[in-house]
């Protein structure tokens, strides 16, 4: 898959969609680049749904899912 810095701000927008309040360090421009940058360099192996389902799976469950992952 050829994510993108835009498909993981989608993302990070669907967190907050979802209720999950960002880490405070994200706040900040600078910090927030770079949290893309890390998320592109960490899932850039997996494939659209696969991201999807984890996303999904996080989301679902009832204790990690009421955390930003």
């Amino acid at each position: 898959m050829s994510l993108t810095t835009d498909t993981v701000h989608r993302l990070f927008e669907l967190f907050e969609a979802a209720g999950l309040r960002p880490p405070e360090a994200l706040q900040d421009p600078a910090a927030h680049r770079d949290a893309l940058v890390l998320w592109v360099d960490i899932l850039e192996d997996g494939t659209e749904a696969e991201l999807r389902e984890a996303l999904s799976a996080h989301l679902r469950d009832p204790e990690r899912g009421r955390w930003w992952p």
